[in-house]
C-alpha cells in the first residue's frame, strides 16, 4: 500500500473558525423592535412663534398684524352682514318677492386692506416705542426694588403718548384712504378724522388698554409682550372695523343731508 505526501508549501494552516456576520438579521430585528429612546415631542405653536419672535422680531410682529387685523375686519363685516340679512329675511314677509332675495355676504377688500395696512403701521411704531421707553424707565425706577412705581410710569407714559400715536396713526390712514379713493384733498380728510374722531376714541382706548398694559407690563418680560398684545388686538381690531364703518355711514349721511340742503336752496329755473 502505498501512501502519498503533499509538499509542505502546499499544507495551509487550520485557521480560527469563521465567524458569519448577524449584520443583515440584526438589523431586521432592529426595525421591528421599537426604540428604547422616543424621539423628542414636537415644539408647542406658541413655542415655535416665541422663537420665531426672537430670530425676526420686527418680521414676524408685522405679520402677524397685517394676520390679526385682517381677520378682525373679515370677522367683523360678515357678523355685520349675518345681522342685516337676518332683518331682512324677518322683514320681507311684507315685501315683494324681488326684495326679499338675498345677495349673500361680499367683503370689502378696499376696507379689509386699510385696516390691515393700518395694523402694520401700528406695530411699526409700537416696535420702536416700546424699545425706547423700556431703557427710560429702568433707569427712573428699579424694576426689581420699585417694580409697582416702574410698571405704573410705563403704563402713563405709553397710555398718554403711545395711545395718542395710536390713534392718530389710524385716523391718518383713515383720511389717507378716504382722499385717495374719493379724489379729494388727503389733508383735509385727515384734518376732519383727527379732529372729529381723536377724542372719542381715545375715551374708548383708555377704557381697556391702560388695564390690559399693566398686567402685561407686571407679568410678561419685554421678548413676550407683543404676544399678547397681538392676541387682545383680536378683539380690538373688531371695535376699530366697527368705529371705521360707524364713520363712513356718518359721512355718507351727512353727504346726503348736504345735497338735500343744496337741492332746496337752488333758485328756481324760469324760462324767459
Amino acid at each position: 500500500m502505498q501512501f502519498f505526501r503533499l509538499p509542505v508549501s502546499r499544507i495551509r494552516p487550520l485557521g480560527p473558525p469563521r465567524r458569519f456576520s448577524s449584520s443583515k438579521a440584526s438589523t431586521k430585528v432592529s426595525s421591528k423592535v421599537p426604540s428604547s429612546h422616543p424621539s423628542p415631542p414636537r415644539p408647542s405653536l406658541y413655542k415655535r412663534y416665541t422663537d420665531a419672535l426672537s430670530e425676526n422680531p420686527f418680521r414676524v410682529k408685522l405679520i402677524t398684524a397685517a394676520f390679526i387685523f385682517t381677520t378682525g375686519d373679515v370677522a367683523t363685516q360678515v357678523a355685520e352682514q349675518t345681522v342685516l340679512l337676518d332683518q331682512s329675511t324677518g322683514s320681507s314677509c311684507s315685501c315683494s318677492p324681488s326684495t326679499s332675495e338675498s345677495k349673500g355676504i361680499t367683503i370689502n377688500v378696499m376696507r379689509t386692506a386699510e385696516l390691515a395696512s393700518f395694523g402694520m403701521l401700528a406695530t411699526t411704531f409700537i416696535h420702536c416705542w416700546w424699545g425706547v421707553l423700556e431703557p427710560i424707565a429702568i433707569r427712573t425706577f428699579d424694576p426689581v426694588k420699585q417694580k409697582f412705581q416702574h410698571v405704573l410710569f410705563k403704563v402713563v407714559a405709553d397710555q398718554s403718548f403711545g395711545g395718542l400715536c395710536y390713534n392718530a396713526i389710524f385716523f391718518t390712514v383713515q383720511g389717507t384712504v378716504r382722499g385717495l379713493k374719493e379724489n379729494e384733498p388727503i389733508k383735509d380728510n385727515v384734518s376732519y378724522q383727527l379732529g372729529n374722531n381723536l377724542v372719542p376714541q381715545l375715551k374708548n382706548h383708555w377704557s381697556f388698554w391702560p388695564f390690559f398694559h399693566f398686567g402685561n407690563f407686571w407679568f410678561n418680560p419685554l421678548h413676550q409682550r407683543v404676544v399678547w398684545q397681538n392676541l387682545a388686538s383680536i378683539g380690538w381690531g373688531v371695535v376699530l372695523s366697527r368705529v371705521g364703518e360707524q364713520n363712513r355711514q356718518k359721512e355718507k349721511d351727512a353727504g346726503d343731508k348736504l345735497g338735500v340742503v343744496e337741492e332746496k336752496l337752488k333758485p328756481p329755473h324760469s324760462d324767459r
